[in-house]
């Protein structure tokens, strides 16, 4: 792998920043059946004209959101990103909704502070710079602000055990040679495995972890709090 380090990574915001106005066009290019993966994730999510609470980690512009609001119109939904271009996207798209819709530009972590403040927290396409340790943490914080009957919703960017490894040496390198800061989130790629996705939600506590869709390398799993 040596030979082959690419060039010092940017950090996650600044690269989004540079890419918000063509992020939708290079998903759809990029990602099998890009259409059904987006109307899936919000599928786990109940019908329902009640008021609920939910939480999107790395919201990006909102791609996932039509169908959340399909099936939960009253929601009241937080998005958190760590672009503000790619929040002022969405701000633009979803205009009509801005009075359900609150944007952190921030950590994940702004928003996990609170125990069982959520019905429903998910995120797309979003999770795979960390590693597995992180998120692991990242999991547990997670869970804690899920309501008690709340699910936790991923659609995920998922290699086999063998590319992860691969990935995960990378990083390695890569933090190594440019001696990277532990304390900022890089754009480097570090997709899990399947497999390794539902260890990490079971160590994390959560139940019933289930991959509901897959397709090459795109996959969604659900998961329960208690």
């Amino acid at each position: 792998m040596s030979q082959n380090i690419p060039q010092k990574p940017i950090e996650i915001s600044e690269f989004f920043d540079e890419r918000a106005d063509t992020y939708e066009g290079h998903m759809k290019e990029s990602l099998a059946f890009f259409s059904k993966f987006y109307d899936l994730i919000s599928s786990p999510i109940v019908k329902t004209n009640e008021l609920i609470f939910i939480l999107d980690l790395g919201c990006g512009t909102g791609l996932e959101l039509e169908a959340i609001f399909a099936r939960a119109p009253n929601a009241l939904i937080t998005g958190v990103d760590l672009s503000e271009k790619m929040l002022s996207r969405l701000r633009d798209k979803y205009e009509r909704f801005m009075s359900q819709i609150k944007l952190i530009k921030g950590s994940f972590e702004q928003a996990l502070r609170k125990e069982q403040e959520y019905n429903y927290i998910l995120s797309v396409m979003a999770l795979h710079h960390l590693l597995p340790s992180q998120k692991y943490n990242l999991y547990e914080k997670v869970r804690n602000s899920l309501k008690s009957e709340g699910k936790y919703i991923e659609g995920a960017y998922v290699v086999s055990r063998r590319k992860e490894r691969e990935f995960l040496s990378a990083h390695h390198e890569v933090v190594e040679k440019y001696r990277l800061s532990q304390n900022k989130i890089y754009h480097i790629d570090v997709p899990c495995s399947v497999e390794t996705q539902i260890e990490l939600l079971s160590q994390a506590s959560f139940r019933n972890v289930r991959t509901i869709w897959k397709k090459r390398q795109a996959a969604i799993f659900v998961a329960e709090a208690r």
